[in-house]
């Protein structure tokens, strides 16, 4: 490791670097010419706008990124020895002024628009307090196969201002997700531990997959759009179904009757068949929605719903039914082959 240290040290890039791509970096301190923590950093790398960190396991700080005045694009993939993310963020200063003409010297990565965490298996917490000013021309953050992260830090929601997408995977020790008030998309996946989402005024677009903890969805004004995905789903989730909602006066469901568009893959046919009862305590909920598609992924079986103008079909037969006054029947005209390609190749076309 001391070798390819030295190695790395005499690799110092020219000034005029726009892209840098580190991939596999076996020692345990980063060169100085990326370590340096004082504001020469920004100047040995003024015009360095894309940094791609890969495989740097024996690493346990990241480097002082946010010094890079120019950079717009970060992502560091496989980082297992970082525990704690923070002091990348000390160019930041004591909250106080606008936005317009973001300065580098009070903001940390002054325009980074991208920025992406993948593989960091021991990152248990991001430090990002609410008086340091960073990352305000932030559109897009990933996180991915963080399983020991355990929250968002306090300092992006009140920071990270434009802020419009973000995508969670596999990070089963997070609970919450709050307060991100430009956020517009958001996709979360098997996030195990995802009990709340609230707090997102501007977002229309949800997409959840196998967060079985997910109880409170509520302050989702502008929610136009929502793709479920669960093996195990079997009803609505209760903070879709409206006679659940009724009984807990204080809590702010989903309003489903601004939804545009609902897609539920799942596996069986059991939540098939309740929407496909008119007595069922799913119905109620699903008539007030404009487009409805839930698909049987193993049994190959739907249902698809369009409110106005009305049009319900399926190819699901209930032979456990004792009425068939109770079931939804299919109109007449629609095609059960172009329905479904459609939903299978663009969820939210």
């Amino acid at each position: 490791m001391r070798r390819i240290e030295e190695v790395f040290e005499e690799l110092q890039p020219p000034s005029s670097l726009e892209e840098l791509n580190i991939w596999d970096y076996f020692g345990r301190e980063l060169p100085k010419w990326m370590a340096e923590t004082s504001s020469s950093a920004s100047i040995l790398f003024p015009n360095l706008r894309r940094l791609f960190l890969g495989g740097i396991n024996y690493c346990e700080r990241l480097p002082p990124c946010g010094l890079l005045p120019n950079l717009e694009y970060l992502d560091i993939f496989g980082a297992d020895t970082v525990i704690n993310v923070g002091p990348e963020l000390s160019v930041g200063t004591s909250s106080g002024g606008g936005r317009a003409g973001v300065d580098a010297s009070k903001y940390a990565f002054p325009k980074l628009e991208t920025l992406m965490f993948r593989d960091m298996r021991n990152w248990q917490e991001w430090r990002w307090d609410e008086g340091t000013q960073a990352m305000p021309c932030l559109k897009y953050l990933s996180l991915e196969r963080c399983p020991k992260l355990t929250s968002l830090p306090k300092g992006l929601p009140l920071h990270a201002t434009s802020l419009t997408k973000l995508d969670i995977f596999s990070a089963r020790s997070l609970t919450t997700i709050e307060n991100l008030l430009s956020l517009t998309t958001l996709e979360v996946m098997s996030c195990g531990n995802l009990e709340k989402v609230s707090g997102l005024p501007a977002l229309t677009t949800l997409d959840v997959r196998d967060c079985r903890k997910l109880q409170v969805l509520e302050n989702l004004q502008s929610l136009r759009r929502m793709h479920l995905e669960d093996d195990d789903m079997k009803s609505l989730p209760s903070y879709l179904l409206k006679r659940v909602q009724r009984s807990t006066k204080k809590r702010k469901r989903v309003q489903v009757a601004h939804l545009e568009k609902l897609v539920i893959h799942c596996k069986g046919t059991e939540l098939i068949r309740k929407i496909c009862r008119r007595a069922s305590a799913e119905w109620p909920t699903i008539q007030d929605i404009q487009q409805v598609h839930v698909l049987s992924w193993d049994r190959w079986v739907h249902v698809s719903y369009n409110k106005s103008p009305f049009r319900f079909t399926t190819d699901f037969n209930d032979t456990t039914s004792n009425s068939s006054s109770e079931m939804l029947s299919s109109s007449s005209g629609i095609g059960f082959g172009k329905e479904w390609s459609s939903v299978s190749s663009a969820k939210y076309a």
